[in-house]
């Protein structure tokens, strides 16, 4: 079972005046706001969905675990590493590709 949490000390006389007129005189119960908060809840999804911010949210999300990485090193390090582990190869097919070595062996004459 959940356990009930209680308001801070200094807004404890707050809340409860503020839960007693909801529950008393507006006869608002406990149901009641669950119901509401649900409801609010999935309005909200709904519109986060359908105006896209979810794609720019993770976007935004993406960046930052991105921008983490880069802040502490290891995005760049393993960046270059494979950069140049790349380009190596790049480089080297390249040259395989487009070089010709014709190499002769000259006798030589011996006196």
């Amino acid at each position: 079972m959940e356990q009930k949490k209680n308001p801070p000390k200094e807004f404890r006389a707050e809340y409860n005046a503020v839960k007693n007129h909801m529950h008393n005189t507006l006869g608002i119960t406990k149901e009641d706001i669950q119901k509401i908060i649900v409801e609010t809840v999935q309005t909200e999804i709904q519109r986060v969905i359908n105006h896209g911010d979810i794609e720019r949210m993770t976007t935004n999300y993406v960046n930052l675990l991105v921008q983490r990485a880069i802040d502490r090193g290891s995005y760049w390090t393993n960046f270059e590493k494979v950069v140049a582990s790349r380009l190596k190869d790049e480089i080297t097919n390249t040259i395989a590709e487009q070089l010709t070595i014709d190499v002769q062996v000259k006798k030589s004459v011996e006196n």
